[in-house]
C-alpha cells in the first residue's frame, strides 16, 4: 500500500511481470501502474476502491509515460472513479475488461492518451456510462463485448469504438461508432 495516497499495489518500474494481483478497500487507486514500460500483468482484480479500480497513468514528465504494456483480464468492479482509468500513456494492451458498478465509467481516456488497444469488454451499470474517451485521447480502440449500461462517448480524435452487433445475442442496437 502506499501510505501516502492511500492507493492499494502500485507498479513503478519497466518490464514488470504480475500474476493474479487483488486490491480492495483502498482509499485512492486500487492498482495503480505507472513508469510499467513492456510490463505484463495477469489477472488484476479491484473492487471497493475510493478512486479509479485499476489505473495506468504516466508521471507528468515526458520520458515518464508508461507504453507498450499488456494486462490480460481486469476485474473492476464498485470503485468510486472508473473501472479502468487510463492517462500520459501510449501503445498499451489490455485484452479482457470486465467493469461493473463503478461509480463514474467503466473504461475512461484521460489526456494524453494514444494507441490503446481495449478489448473484450464486458460493461454494465457504470453510473456515467461504459467508456469516455477525454478530448486529448487520439487514436486508441475500444471493443466492446457486452454494454448493459449506456453506450461508450468519444470527445477525443480518430479513436474507434466497437460494440457487439451479434443478433442471435439479442444485441442488434450495438454497432459500430465512430467520431
Amino acid at each position: 500500500t502506499d501510505s501516502g495516497t492511500g492507493h492499494g499495489v502500485v507498479f513503478g518500474g519497466g518490464r514488470s511481470y504480475a500474476k493474479n494481483i487483488y486490491s480492495g478497500a483502498h482509499g485512492g487507486y486500487g492498482i495503480l501502474l505507472q513508469e510499467s514500460n513492456s510490463s505484463q500483468f495477469v489477472g488484476l482484480e479491484t473492487i471497493l476502491n475510493g478512486s479509479h479500480g485499476t489505473a495506468i497513468i504516466g508521471r507528468p514528465s515526458p520520458n515518464n509515460n508508461i507504453n507498450g504494456a499488456t494486462v490480460l483480464n481486469i476485474d473492476s468492479n464498485v470503485n468510486l472513479g472508473s473501472g479502468v482509468y487510463l492517462e500520459n500513456c501510449f501503445a498499451d494492451n489490455i485484452i479482457g475488461a470486465t467493469v461493473q458498478s463503478n461509480a463514474r465509467y467503466g473504461i475512461e481516456f484521460g489526456p494524453l492518451t494514444q494507441l490503446h488497444n481495449i478489448s473484450g469488454i464486458y460493461s454494465e451499470a457504470n453510473t456515467l456510462g461504459s467508456g469516455l474517451m477525454n478530448a486529448g485521447s487520439n487514436a486508441n480502440s475500444l471493443q466492446y463485448n457486452i454494454v448493459q449500461d449506456a453506450n461508450p462517448v468519444d470527445n477525443g480524435t480518430n479513436n474507434s469504438i466497437k460494440l457487439n452487433d451479434d443478433p442471435s445475442y439479442g444485441l442488434s442496437k450495438f454497432n459500430t461508432l465512430q467520431a
